[in-house]
């Protein structure tokens, strides 16, 4: 016999199809990250950018990304020019791998890093901490790609001290600096954060819109890059790092020592804002045309 169901009882179920989705979507996600793993350069994070082509050449159709698209969104690493690298992290949560794409939200891969941070936040409880206390929480927290217990590298542990050193002996777990450092540590989880401006995520229905087409590279362009002849010989400790940070706002010199509080001043769309350049969210919420009343504050 028919079921009969009220609106809200209607309105209930799509709502949990709409918020469950994205864990279902998110297994293609995970099996594009399991295509370019094999592909990775020395345990970087990224893939030299001949062999993200000579991948799509080869069968994996969906690494097809124009150098222009790649560079827009923020995906490639040309730090050695006569190299550039793909990073996969910054790849997967780009919006070209947006899908279903409506006037209110993209349903985009899942970041990883969230949960890494998640663990960071509830084992801080503050807004900062000490840089050997964030050393021994992620000495003991585990990635799908990175076992707990490992050593952390002679480099790793001095980034993370001249972290603290520009901030009174405290790591803000909110800025810029301390999301490179994240990606340094898990750079296959965690993307690489750019500075505010840098890049510009733009789905493939908005450049369809602009009539841009799908940017995808042809395979004549692809076997270009592929036959140019490159070096590989880039270890991870010469990923790339700079001294920029960016947070909300500065700590609060009221702040009790070994704390650093965030104003959020604007409201939580700044939040917000710097999140999703930092780490990159799943359903990415459409902008509005009109610009805010207040600018987020980035203090350098």
């Amino acid at each position: 016999a028919a079921v009969s169901m009220s609106f809200e009882q209607n309105l209930r179920v799509l709502s949990n199809i709409t918020e469950r989705y994205g864990l279902w979507q998110d297994s293609e996600c995970r099996n594009m990250k399991a295509m370019l793993l094999p592909w990775e350069d020395q345990g970087s994070g990224r893939v030299h950018l001949t062999d993200f082509y000579r991948a799509s050449l080869s069968g994996k159709w969906q690494f097809s990304e124009t150098v222009d698209l790649l560079r827009q969104l923020g995906a490639l690493d040309e730090s050695v020019p006569s190299s550039p690298r793909v990073i996969i992290a910054n790849y997967l949560l780009s919006y070209s791998n947006c899908v279903g794409s409506t006037i209110y939200n993209d349903l985009c891969c899942l970041s990883e890093c969230e949960a890494l941070m998640a663990h960071v936040e509830r084992q801080v409880a503050a807004s900062s901490a000490e840089p050997e206390a964030l050393m021994d929480i992620v000495v003991a927290l585990a990635s799908s790609t990175v076992p707990a217990g490992r050593e952390l590298g002679a480099v790793l542990q001095q980034r993370l001290r001249s972290v603290a050193a520009q901030h009174g002996g405290v790591v803000p777990i909110y800025g810029r600096l301390f999301a490179q450092w994240m990606h340094h540590a898990y750079p296959r989880e965690c993307p690489y954060p750019h500075v505010v401006g840098a890049t510009q995520q733009i789905t493939p229905a908005h450049y369809l819109r602009q009539g841009d087409g799908l940017r995808v590279a042809s395979a004549e362009e692809m076997k270009v890059v592929v036959e140019r002849p490159e070096r590989k010989d880039h270890p991870q400790e010469t990923l790339p790092w700079d001294s920029q940070e960016e947070l909300l706002a500065p700590p609060s010199p009221r702040a009790p020592i070994g704390f650093a509080v965030l104003h959020l001043g604007t409201s939580a769309v700044a939040m917000g804002l710097l999140m999703a350049s930092l780490l990159g969210v799943t359903v990415r919420r459409r902008r509005s045309a009109a610009k805010p009343a207040v600018a987020p504050q980035i203090f350098v």
